[in-house]
């Protein structure tokens, strides 16, 4: 009787320690997935209309995609004022023709309309997942400004509030800098 009660003890106890090991391998090992799944984690940009039945389906199918790849993503609806003015600057910048809902923004590609979504934007998901994936694209700063207010550089055109510099531009301003200090 003493030795079965004994034999169970020494057992516990050796299954109690190998917990008290394997832990701390376990939880590292899960982090270490979250931060993998973080970093491979590819950003969308979504614009949909509330009333559009194009934007319901391509929102089903990055629902769809979100179970088979980690994909993150930052929806905005034009039907808000400051989603809206998001958008207006984001085709400003990115595009000499108009833009349409549905739009995503994936990587460094602009995908509109539910055809074009449709046939590329697993594709891209997949190569850039496999590449380490894609960040959460540049959306302009400041958004929390109404959009009848003025940027607050006073040294801004008019004519090219919201879009960024052109090289010519950068080249010009380190044209000067270098002359300057050098």
């Amino acid at each position: 009787m003493k030795q079965s009660r004994l034999s169970v003890i020494l057992s516990i106890g050796i299954i109690f320690l190998g917990c008290l090991i394997l832990m701390p391998l376990t939880i590292a090992d899960s982090s270490t997935a979250a931060t993998n799944k973080k970093r491979n984690s590819v950003w969308l940009v979504f614009f949909f209309s509330k009333d559009c039945p194009h934007c319901e389906r391509v929102k089903d199918l990055t629902d769809a995609l979100k179970v088979r790849y980690p994909i993150r993503v930052k929806s905005f609806s034009i039907d808000n004022e400051l989603d809206y003015t998001l958008y207006a600057r984001m085709e400003a910048i990115h595009s000499s023709d108009k833009f349409s809902v549905p739009l995503i923004i994936v990587g460094d590609d602009i995908l509109i309309g539910e055809k074009e979504i449709t046939a590329e934007l697993e594709k891209k998901v997949q190569r850039l997942s496999e590449a380490g994936g894609a960040a959460l694209p540049y959306l302009e700063k400041g958004l929390s400004r109404k959009p009848s207010e003025k940027p607050a550089c006073s040294n801004c055109d008019s004519k090219r509030r919201g879009k960024p510099p052109s090289v010519q531009e950068e080249f010009g301003k380190m044209k000067i800098f270098v002359d300057k200090y050098f």
